[in-house]
């Protein structure tokens, strides 16, 4: 059977139309694609501007932390250190004198801090009002250098 004019140009009319259907539905995936592009886009932005604002409040915190700890840890230090001596003397423990806040660096480059040191010469107790075994004693031994 021999195909007509007229089924040729049904063949073409029809690849016309799927033509037509494969363009558009081409152009709405691109436009979806673009859509999507300005979506990852927008929350790119708001990812990185969350960021920054977490990055904000986390230096106004930390800000905000350490006048409160320093200021916290003077203010215990001040009302342990005012009647210290006295205490330290109605448990019997000799004390002459008290020492604060000294600090300094450790061999392997870290940081120390005693925060009261109340000593009479022989005997020294470290003291931190923050710690929650405040009073530690320590017996010094003076030796005279072998000669």
């Amino acid at each position: 059977m021999a195909t007509t004019y007229e089924e040729i140009l049904n063949l073409f009319r029809e690849n016309d139309l799927q033509i037509k259907e494969l363009l558009r539905s081409q152009q709405e995936t691109d436009r979806k694609f673009q859509e999507t592009d300005r979506n990852i886009k927008e929350l790119l932005d708001a990812q990185k501007d969350t960021n920054r604002k977490l990055q904000d409040t986390d230096r106004k915190l930390n800000q905000l932390e350490k006048p409160f700890t320093s200021q916290w840890g003077k203010l215990m230090e001040s009302l342990v250190e005012g009647d210290l001596v006295n205490l330290l003397i109605q448990r019997g423990i000799p004390i002459a004198d008290t020492t604060t806040r000294l600090k300094g660096k450790r061999p392997d480059g870290s940081n120390y801090e005693f925060d009261i040191i109340a000593h009479n010469g022989e005997e020294m107790f470290l003291i931190s009002p923050t710690h929650p075994r405040w009073l530690t004693g320590v017996t010094l031994r003076i030796s005279e250098p072998s000669g």
